[in-house]
């Protein structure tokens, strides 16, 4: 089966290849030239960013509801979407 596709699809996949080639040749580069401190500095530096985004958009506390079909607001049976 085939699927749909749009320019953002292979807009963003071309970033995307861009972005993953350019950090590949970063980390080449860091490798070959023994800087592991800095390698391990930047990762740290990259899960501690990716942990705060996470944190982010979703704060401790807050929960998804099901508002879908045959979901309950308010003790009522929610209107179809």
């Amino acid at each position: 089966m085939f699927g749909i596709f749009d320019i953002d699809d292979v807009i963003l996949n071309g970033l995307g290849v861009m972005v993953g080639y350019w950090t590949f040749l970063m980390v080449m580069n860091w490798v070959r030239s023994g800087k592991f401190k800095t390698i391990v500095f930047a990762a740290l530096i990259v899960i501690a960013v990716a942990a705060a985004a996470v944190y982010a958009f979703y704060p401790k506390g807050q929960h998804q509801r099901d508002f879908g079909p045959g979901a309950k607001r308010n003790g009522q049976l929610a209107e179809p979407l």
